[in-house]
């Protein structure tokens, strides 16, 4: 997801979609926050598009983005869906770079979405939320949306590998030139893949850090593929606009200029 448990309001409740299930193709998680936790969330940087879902204001769709960003919840509540890396030109007609880092109304390009909000934020549980949104998403062609398969097996090797692996090898494993690689990677999540890479091997070795409570940095560096500890501090003052050890410290993501509404 694009949160960590330990980084999020204990109410904020999240739900990863099994393999095989009716959401499966197309979402890879989603999150329920209840009414009366009013609260601002680090969405951590990803390719993947998030759908917002909120009783007020309108849905949302936000394209990935390269680095930290956070994600203000009125106390009114809020329900969404990540969706897969991949996934977004279920919704997104054009290219997703067009997306990257900003977000769009979502009711235009799935219909019923804003008079959804109301009827999510009145759901006991957020399995009720998930049953409801699945239903949404497969009158809207959900059922039969399919990503890309050259994306999809690209993607799942960066996942299989943990980011630890170079685009020409990448590129040589799934048959086609890094420059074709490139474009289509660009064009389905608005990131490069080298990006991609670097972000899945981010989300790794942070996971690793909070999960486990790892407090060696170096172990945990060589662990996750970086060269050195400078080398993942570096990726992290990138990605996340602090080093490794600030957040292993404070046990939170340092907050952005612009928070998203």
């Amino acid at each position: 997801m694009v949160f960590h448990s330990s980084l999020i309001p204990e109410a904020v409740q999240q739900y990863t979609v099994p393999e095989g299930s009716e959401l499966w193709h197309l979402a890879s998680g989603t999150f329920r926050v209840p009414a009366g936790t009013a609260c601002t969330l680090p969405l951590l940087p990803s390719p993947c598009a998030l759908l917002l879902f909120r009783p007020t204001g309108g849905a949302l769709l936000y394209g990935g983005a390269p680095t930290l960003r956070h994600l203000a919840v009125d106390e009114n509540g809020a329900y969404g869906v990540q969706l897969r890396s991949g996934c977004g030109d279920w919704l997104w007609s054009g290219a997703m770079t067009e997306l990257t880092g900003r977000c769009v109304p979502l009711e235009p390009l799935l219909p019923g979405s804003d008079r959804l909000g109301a009827a999510l934020q009145r759901c006991t549980s957020l399995t009720e939320q998930n049953a409801l949104f699945a239903r949404l998403a497969m009158v809207h062609g959900g059922r039969n949306y399919q990503s890309a398969p050259l994306l999809r097996r690209t993607l799942a090797l960066i996942e299989q590998q943990h980011g630890q692996i170079r685009v020409a090898e990448l590129a040589q494993s799934v048959g086609c030139s890094e420059r074709h690689l490139n474009r289509l990677m660009h064009q389905k999540t608005g990131l490069a893949t080298k990006t991609v890479c670097q972000l899945q091997q981010l989300h790794a070795s942070l996971h690793s850090m909070l999960s486990a409570h790892q407090r060696s940095l170096l172990h945990l560096a060589v662990n996750c593929g970086y060269f050195d500890l400078a080398h993942m501090n570096r990726q992290y003052r990138q990605f996340l606009g602090c080093s490794a050890g600030e957040v292993l410290r404070r046990g939170v993501l340092p907050p952005d200029e612009g928070t998203t509404e």
